[in-house]
């Protein structure tokens, strides 16, 4: 699902599961601040045995 830009929220994660694969659509901006929002999801996908994620970062506008 993606948002339309003008709705993106500062920092945002779209998730798609498959059997093999997870997918995260990040958003927004990703920096300092929304780092830990991003190591808690990757955290949890590796605490729930996902073995394949592919991250798109064709929606982030920043990256630091």
């Amino acid at each position: 699902m993606r948002r339309p830009k003008s709705l993106s929220a500062q920092f945002g994660i779209d998730f798609d599961y498959d059997v093999d694969n997870t997918l995260l659509s990040l958003h927004g901006e990703l920096d300092a601040l929304s780092v830990p929002a991003f190591a808690a999801v990757l955290t949890s996908l590796a605490e729930r045995g996902i073995r394949s994620v592919t991250i798109d970062l064709s929606d982030l506008r920043f990256c630091n």
